[in-house]
């Protein structure tokens, strides 16, 4: 199976519950065109990139939002939301390749969350999806 990763882009982020339920939406419609290969409704955000204005400080705010959508939903929950990205190493931040020393466990490309904000997003989520299932 295939599906929709929301990402953010220039024309500013895309996580919010607008933009999951008009991408859900437009995907579902595309399923009903007759002779139309079916299309994968699901979709995973992405808490870094355009959603976190590539400031990975800024992951944490996206993902609590996400888990606002599901714990919100109803009672079956947005279970359209198949899953999320989260830019994630052992140290914050970036580097650049040239540095010297490199930091072990520290991104030469994108800026991440570190092991301890990467757990605490992770217990974060699966919350909202337990809450979610409860309702």
């Amino acid at each position: 199976d295939a599906h929709v990763v929301l990402r953010g882009g220039k024309t500013g982020s895309n996580y919010a519950k607008e933009y999951v339920d008009a991408t859900v939406a437009k995907s579902k419609a595309l399923n009903k065109k007759p002779d139309a290969p079916q299309v994968p409704h699901k979709v995973v955000i992405d808490c870094s990139h355009g959603n976190s204005n590539k400031d990975y400080r800024n992951q944490p705010k996206v993902l609590d939002d996400i888990c606002t959508q599901i714990r919100n939903a109803g009672p079956s929950g947005n279970f359209d939301i198949l899953g999320v990205m989260i830019e994630s190493n052992i140290v914050n931040g970036n580097q650049s390749v040239d540095a010297k020393p490199l930091v072990y466990g520290k991104s030469v490309t994108d800026g991440c969350v570190d092991i301890p904000e990467t757990k605490e997003m992770l217990r974060k989520i699966a919350e909202a999806v337990r809450a979610a299932r409860q309702q």
